[in-house]
Formats: structure tokens, sequence, C-alpha cells
């Protein structure tokens, strides 16, 4: 293992505490550490009249909020002795994270696989932890968090 350890994490409010704090960071201690915070973008709605405005500036505070909680992250790592950065990326959360892990050769991906959701939202969701295992250029680990 060569590039740094990924761990990739839901940005929205509290993503990062169920995974982050369910690992042994001491494993990876001396190796470059890279934390992704991924903002999904929601679905479009079906309404007739135009709220493409009002989503625009709920996105724009949400990935504003992930921001100041990835870096604060950082911070905190690199406090601790880490070797961290960190980025964030929009969209499907599977394809920003396998190109975050292409863009920097990530020698290991950890993701968070929450359990007891309902099959309503795991039907809507999608298994993450699946589709990266088929689509991962590197070993994945999945850290459960529910």
């Amino acid at each position: 293992m060569s590039g740094p350890v990924l761990i990739a994490y839901d940005a929205t409010i509290g993503g990062h505490l169920g995974l982050l704090d369910r690992l042994d960071l001491e494993l990876w201690r001396g190796r470059s550490l890279h934390l992704l915070a991924v903002v999904t973008l929601p679905p479009v709605a079906p309404f007739e009249h135009d709220t493409a405005g009002l989503e625009a500036m709920a996105l724009a505070a949400e990935t504003a909020h992930a921001q100041v909680i990835l870096d604060a992250q950082v911070e905190r790592l690199r406090a601790c002795g880490y070797d961290a950065s960190g980025s964030l990326v929009r969209g499907p959360a599977v394809d920003g994270i396998v190109e975050e892990v292409q863009a920097t050769d990530a020698a290991l991906l950890v993701v968070a696989h929450a359990r007891g959701r309902t099959w309503a939202q795991r039907w809507w969701q999608g298994c993450l932890p699946k589709a990266l295992l088929d689509r991962s250029p590197c070993n994945v680990l999945v850290v459960m968090t529910g």
C-alpha cells in the first residue's frame, strides 16, 4: 500500500461522526489520510413551479457547512500528528468517490454502512458499499455504523 487511506463519508450533519468515531486510526499512523466529504445532490422534484433558486441556495448552504466540518476534521487529525488532507465532492456518491480514489491513487477506501435502515431507505438510497466494491480500483473497508 503506497497511496493514502481515503475515508469517504456522507457530508450531511453528523455523517462524519458515524464513521470517524468507529475507526482505530492508530492502525494507519504514519500513512497519509485523505477525508472525502460527499454531498449528494437531491433528486429533482416534479413540481410545476420553479424552485431551482431555493434548491440552489439550500445546496450551497449544505456544501458550505460540509466544508467547515471537513476542514475541522482535517485539522483535528493534523493536531493528533496525522498527515491529513481533505476534499469535498458534490453529486452521485459512487461516481465522486471512485473519481477521488483514482485521483489520489488511494491504497484503501474506507466507507460506512448503516444498519437498521428501512426497506424504503435502502431502495431509495441504494447500497453504496456494494456499488463501491464493484467499481473501486483499490481495496474497500466497510465500517458498520448502525
